[in-house]
């Protein structure tokens, strides 16, 4: 199955960017349930191409997520991959 460039923006508190990681999914559900892991006290927009397909907040996080790293370079970039 194909599989689309998506790209998650960590938010600091002002809502300016922090980080942007590229994730590859193969669909819009799969590739916020990879972002929804990344929400660590930071809001995550997620976008595939120039369409906003959702804003996380922290407070909309389902369930603690262990082993993630928290970055603080924001010109660190990773990528992710679903399924």
């Amino acid at each position: 199955m194909e599989r689309y460039r998506y790209r998650a923006y960590v938010l600091n508190k002002d809502n300016s960017i922090r980080q942007g990681i590229d994730l590859y999914c193969e669909d819009d559900a799969s590739a916020r349930l990879l972002a929804e892991q990344m929400v660590d006290g930071h809001a995550i927009e997620l976008w595939r191409g120039d369409r906003k397909v959702t804003l996380l907040r922290p407070e909309s996080k389902p369930f603690p997520v262990s082993g993630l790293s928290n970055e603080t370079d924001p010109s660190a970039s990773r990528a992710g991959r679903c399924g």
